[in-house]
Order: C-alpha cells, then sequence, then structure tokens
C-alpha cells in the first residue's frame, strides 16, 4: 500500500487511534489524581516488597537444604563406589 499512496497513509486508525485518545485522556485524570493516591499505591508497593523478599527469603532456604541433601547423598554415593572397588580388588 506504501506504493500506492506512499507516505500519505494514516499511522494510526480505527481501534489504535481510539486507544491513543482514551489513552491520553486518562493518563491526564492520572496524572490529576496521582496525589491523591500516592500514598495508597506507596503502602502496596512495600507490601509487595516484603512479599517478595519474603519468598526469596523461603527459596534460598529451600534451595540451600536440596542442595545439603545432594551434597550428602554424592558422597554416600562415592563411598559405596569406593567399598566396591576396594572390595573387588582386595578379592572379598
Amino acid at each position: 500500500m506504501r506504493k500506492l499512496y506512499g507516505d500519505t497513509i494514516r499511522q494510526d486508525a480505527g481501534l489504535t487511534r481510539m486507544l491513543k485518545k482514551l489513552a491520553k485522556a486518562n493518563g491526564r485524570l492520572l496524572e490529576l489524581s496521582a496525589d491523591k493516591h500516592a500514598p495508597e499505591l506507596k503502602r502496596r508497593a512495600l507490601e509487595m516488597k516484603e512479599t517478595l523478599e519474603k519468598a526469596v527469603g523461603q527459596t534460598t532456604e529451600a534451595v540451600d537444604q536440596l542442595l545439603a541433601k545432594c551434597e550428602y547423598y554424592a558422597e554416600q554415593i562415592e563411598s559405596r563406589e569406593t567399598d566396591k572397588r576396594w572390595h573387588s580388588a582386595s578379592g572379598y
């Protein structure tokens, strides 16, 4: 279509144009009411931060426990393999 019409094609039409108009209007409303809602937004942001920090802490603890178990089982397997080699080499 650009070949036919060149640069005269509308950049936005229909839904896109409507959404941009709504975003502009709602953006102005948000700017006007930001002071009113700022304390609530700050409180919710702090709650979210605390929740995320708690989740990260619990996840870190769970991963540490999992790694400790993996190390333990790896040592047990290595010990058994060493015992098998020792018994087979000594003729038992």
